[in-house]
């Protein structure tokens, strides 16, 4: 079974689907203060959830998008993200997540990635906004992508925006934004 998640208290009502990052972040730097890891640790109920997604992305990864493309279609919603939790498995999945976009162009999609060199020099949607999660310990790549960085991060450029809101009452962030500032989880 896939879990798309129709509401969580920083999205408010936009739909999103994550990834177990145990699992899917693999080697980046970042997991040892992961809000992420944090959240599967108190919830096994998430922690089951965000499994199942990647067990069932790898059993037959297109009939996991086919699923998440029906869902949207028939949810008639306007926006939706990738990955509260975790990353893109492979590049398989990301050329599959601008195929998604692709083919549902009235949907606005975002997805923050760690994944710096798969995401560089591809060619993105316009209903598509990929944002790098800059994290203190990873290098900053040199790339013209909307970066995230966390409050006191000294490499955040001063006009970066602030993130401080729901999203749901923002979505800054879903129309092809510059850097954001966040204040951390």
């Amino acid at each position: 079974m896939i879990y798309i998640s129709k509401h969580n208290t920083k999205l408010g009502s936009i739909p999103s689907i994550s990834l177990n990052p145990f699992i899917t972040c693999g080697d980046l730097i970042c997991k040892e203060d992961c809000y992420a890891i944090n959240i599967i640790k108190h919830y096994p109920h998430v922690k089951h959830q965000w499994t199942q997604n990647y067990l069932e992305y790898k059993y037959n990864s297109s009939l996991f998008f086919q699923f998440i493309y029906r869902w949207i279609i028939k949810s008639k919603i306007k926006y939706f993200r990738w990955h509260v939790g975790g990353e893109c498995s492979d590049i398989k999945y990301l050329k599959n997540v601008i195929l998604m976009a692709e083919r549902i162009k009235n949907v606005r999609f975002l997805l923050y990635t760690k994944r710096y060199d798969w995401v560089d020099n591809i060619n993105i949607p316009d209903n598509l906004s990929i944002i790098l999660s800059m994290h203190p310990y990873i290098k900053e790549p040199r790339t013209n992508l909307p970066k995230t960085f966390i409050r006191g991060d000294l490499r955040a450029p001063k006009e970066s925006f602030i993130c401080n809101k729901l999203c749901i009452n923002c979505l800054y962030c879903w129309n092809k934004p510059k850097n954001i500032l966040f204040k951390g989880h």
